[in-house]
């Protein structure tokens, strides 16, 4: 979701219940296959010698130019419109509810590949609304999540003064929306809280002093919650005129979202404005926590007993006397910045800064501290311009943990004295305190001091009696760990009641009937989210980066990296080991953001990987503006209607995941999680580790099995075994045979999948090298990265070459590599980093054609027709094919202008 605070490392998968006696989990030894993952190095066979009959392939980069291809804004009933395999109108087999831990309706099991609407794109005119339907289920998706309907555009004209009353005529054109939507097949995922963010409108002050859309505040602030059911009142129970239905009485509505990425566990984690808002929100906060440890402890003694609070004499400083030499300045290579000292005077004078946030930073030189050791910090500060920095405590090396104290300060116009107290984590000879995240100015620090010593816990004027005990930060400052601990348990008690309240209101007094998540499973508590109908997680492969403001058009870079060179620590393994057992699991946000040279790798692969893990829903994010105009260029970051690349291979994405061409995994490996579990890892990790990387287990697993956690009680004890992969394995083959990730070549990895029905590579290769498939052998040419994706799916479930049957069979294959903007300017940064600043360029869309060769196997030459697809996915002029001796040869080619193909073996 723009703008997503969604971290690049996300996820989870589902369990199965099949306990066979030689289970890995539960047995000695491992499913015959195991073995056989490490005992091929490439999986694939190179065969460029020997297959000369197959012709040259190989075209210079220079000499295959990209070229205009833009696919169409209408939706013709051809070979590329995937709502064929739609049972429309969506809804039309009942109620999408949970049945043995995956979705169901009365004809069976229901499974999601959708995209996401968002902010004023959820309201289009109805003639948008018709086209943009349309061509939402031609692409193949049977899904759309809508998004961040409630930041302004739903209050429409009502936004001037409040917002808490829906507009009419924006009402309405959801209302047609939906009903377009649910006429084409497409079903509704409907978000209550994403992005609201109350203020003076409405009555609620210190909007600059709270956290970003209430995120955390509105797990606990009573009238926040109070006007989340009043909006989910309003929204879901109004009746739709043109469907006759209210959302909650809708079919077509498979599923509802309370509050999209929040958490108060992760506000407090990120360390936000959380712990400093004015009253009346602090005043909440604060008594929350102070009726908590009363339940815990009853009174204030008892609990200063239980954290074991100190009252330690300062020692002496640890500082050097003399300024002089003891401090540095980071400017990370870019930033311009002159750091002077006299004593223990320091100036800096910074002019720009660096593409960190942090740059640049002035850092102490070493002093040493002992793990549980009380230590005061004390300085004065000012600058030439109000701003925010922070200072900390760390190690001066890797890996740069901070030991206690993380802190943010104002530094103003008029001299300020900072003192604060922490408890030591860990015990270190290198240590060091820094000051970071100057914006351009001068400032002036004078008598920084560290010593041993201070006072933990609560002061004397703090009490439980008297409701004043602070509420604490991540860092914990000058609590022990224990009161951190507390701290801990506190915030997940509090999300789990809100996150109760609110399920029970929807279904007990609204009646919503369709399956209710609560967030997303990164965010918080698990256990939570377990309590709820069904979970739900978000990830980004490389999500453009912004180093000073966020969202700023001109100051963003993205990192230009392959998936396929790392599946084995990136993006699959967090998402598969997130799964809760016995609750159906959807990641309803992921893209490989733009311009990502190798953005057409994500959806497929994501497609494949989600049905052997046995999900049940994923979401593109997202799908961009409803226009009845065509597209001339790609303005956004995630937009896929106007990303040719990733469109061309969409309709291979639904018949994997949704039409099932790609097998479940059947041995689960499922790892225990309890309450005591989850709350160990937040109090040890300070992070919402929830998975098998927070247990210490491989999550390399989820490449191979099905993967999942599986709620237990605190009582249970677990001896489960699990397999061991090599430290240096790069191959790695699932359960089923029919996936594969091939690392064996450093950053040239490459990934195949071979069903029945659906046949897809995506990754590196050399021209000539060929890869084979049950029934299709496939060789590539010279591209301008070495690098492509190509999808082949049998449209009619046919399969392929002599696996027909008799059969007609028509596949349908997309080719693709680099797309670009005419025009676009690529800023190179340093490492990976690149940037369009705002140099995006214009329309058209420019594509590269790939040079390949397909070869089906057991076929007449006579029966075979190959046809280049124009941008409506209407045939050409019909291509040569060839005869071989395994079979009929096509060739794909940069000449034809096109990114996809449309073979017929006739019967």
């Amino acid at each position: 979701m723009p703008p997503p605070t969604a971290l690049l490392e996300t996820f989870q998968g589902v369990a199965n219940d099949d306990r066979d006696p030689d289970n890995i989990l539960f047995g000695t030894k491992p499913p015959p296959f195991f073995n056989e993952v490490f005992m091929s190095s490439r999986a694939v066979f190179l065969w460029a010698l020997t297959l000369t009959l197959l012709g040259t392939l190989s075209v210079a980069a220079d000499e295959s130019p990209l070229f205009p291809f833009t696919i169409s804004q209408d939706s013709p009933q051809n070979a590329v419109n995937a709502s064929r395999w739609f049972d429309a109108p969506a809804g039309k087999n009942g109620f999408v509810r949970v049945k043995n831990g995956q979705f169901f309706n009365d004809k069976g099991r229901v499974l999601f590949w959708g995209t996401n609407l968002c902010f004023d794109n959820c309201f289009p005119s109805h003639e948008e609304a018709e086209q943009l339907a349309a061509r939402i289920a031609r692409l193949g998706f049977n899904a759309v999540r809508l998004h961040h309907m409630d930041a302004r555009d739903i209050w429409g004209g009502n936004k001037a003064k409040t917002l808490t009353t829906i507009d009419p005529e924006q009402r309405e054109k959801l209302d047609y929306l939906i009903f377009q939507l649910k006429k084409n097949g497409v079903y509704v995922n409907i978000n209550l809280h994403v992005s609201r963010w109350f203020d003076d409108r409405d009555g609620f002050t210190g909007k600059d002093q709270r956290p970003k859309y209430d995120k955390g505040l509105d797990n606990f602030y009573r009238p926040f919650i109070e006007l989340q059911k009043k909006y989910a009142r309003d929204l879901l129970t109004h009746v739709n005129p043109y469907t006759k239905t209210s959302s909650i009485d809708e079919p077509a509505v498979c599923m509802v979202e309370i509050n999209n990425e929040n958490s108060i566990v992760r506000q407090w984690l990120s360390g936000t404005v959380l712990a400093d808002m004015p009253d009346p929100y602090a005043a909440e906060y604060r008594r929350l926590w102070n009726e908590f440890l009363k339940r815990q402890y009853n009174t204030t003694a008892a609990t200063k007993k239980a954290w074991g609070c100190q009252d330690v004499p300062l020692g002496n400083e640890l500082l050097a006397s003399d300024a002089k030499g003891y401090w540095k300045v980071n400017t990370g290579g870019v930033a311009q910045a002159k750091l002077s000292q006299s004593g223990k005077e320091i100036k800096l004078n910074v002019e720009t800064v660096g593409k960190d946030s942090w740059i640049p930073q002035i850092v102490s030189n070493n002093f040493a501290v002992d793990k549980d050791q009380m230590y005061t910090v004390s300085f004065r500060i000012k600058s030439s311009t109000k701003q925010s920095i922070s200072t900390g405590v760390k190690m001066n090396h890797e890996p740069w943990t901070n030991l206690g104290l993380s802190q943010k300060i104002d530094a103003t116009t008029d001299w300020q004295t900072h003192t604060f107290q922490f408890v030591c984590s860990a015990s270190d000879t290198q240590t060091r305190i820094d000051f970071s995240g100057f914006a351009p100015g001068t400032y002036e620090i004078v008598d920084v001091s560290v010593k041993p010593g201070g006072v933990s816990g609560p002061r004397a004027d703090e009490t439980i009696e008297t409701g004043t005990v602070p509420v604490l930060s991540k860092g914990g400052g000058r609590y022990p760990k224990a009161a951190i601990d507390d701290f801990c348990k506190f915030l997940i008690e509090t999300e789990t009641k809100y996150w109760l309240e609110m399920d029970r209101f929807l279904k007990d007094e609204l009646k919503v009937r369709q399956p209710i998540s609560g967030t997303q499973l990164d965010y918080g508590s698990t256990i939570a989210q377990a309590q709820l109908d069904y979970c739900d997680i978000h990830a980004y492969w490389n999500h453009p980066t912004f180093p000073g403001v966020q969202w700023d058009r001109k100051n963003w870079y993205i990192r230009n990296r392959a998936l396929v060179n790392s599946p084995d620590h990136s993006i699959f393994g967090h998402l598969a080991t997130r799964r809760v057992h016995g609750k159906p699991y959807t990641v309803s946000e992921y893209d490989h953001p733009f311009p990502n040279q190798y953005g057409a790798e994500g959806l497929p692969m994501l497609a494949a990987f989600g049905r052997f893990q046995n999900w049940d829903g994923v979401y593109q994010f997202d799908y961009g503006k409803p226009t009845i105009k065509e597209t001339t260029a790609m303005g956004s970051f995630f937009s896929i209607y106007a990303n040719m690349v990733q469109l061309a291979h969409n309709p291979a994405c639904y018949a994997m995941f949704c039409r099932g061409d790609v097998a479940e995994g059947k041995t689960t490996i499922s790892a225990d999680w309890t309450p005591t579990t989850e709350l160990t890892i937040l109090q040890a990790q300070k992070s919402t580790r929830f998975d098998f990387k927070g247990l210490g287990l491989d999550e390399r697993l989820a490449l191979l099995y099905p993967t999942s956690l599986e709620i237990k009680s605190n009582s249970t004890s677990s001896s489960k075994r699990y397999p061991v992969i090599p430290d240096d394995a790069t191959t790695f083959r699932s359960e089923t045979k029919e996936l594969q990730w091939n690392m064996s070549e450093k950053d040239k990895g490459f990934f195949l999948l071979d069903t029945a029905n659906t046949k897809l590579f995506t990754g590196f290769a050399k021209d000539g090298d060929v890869f084979g498939f049950n029934d299709v052998d496939l060789r590539i040419g010279q591209t301008r990265l070495g690098w492509t994706t190509i999808s082949m799916v049998s449209l009619d479930g046919n399969g392929f070459g002599q696996k027909s049957g008799g059969k007609e069979t028509r596949i349908l294959v997309a080719a693709t590599g680099l797309m670009e903007n005419t025009g676009m300017k690529f800023q190179h940064l340093d490492g990976d980093k690149i940037t369009l600043a705002d140099q995006w360029g214009k329309g058209p869309i420019l594509c590269e054609g790939i040079p390949a060769t397909l070869t089906l196997t057991g076929v007449d030459l006579k029966k075979v027709r190959c046809y280049p697809l124009d941008e409506k996915g209407n045939r050409k002029d019909a291509i040569g094919v060839k005869q071989a001796d395994k079979g009929v040869v096509v060739e794909l080619s940069p000449e034809h202008k096109t990114i996809w193909y449309e073979i017929v073996v006739m019967p």
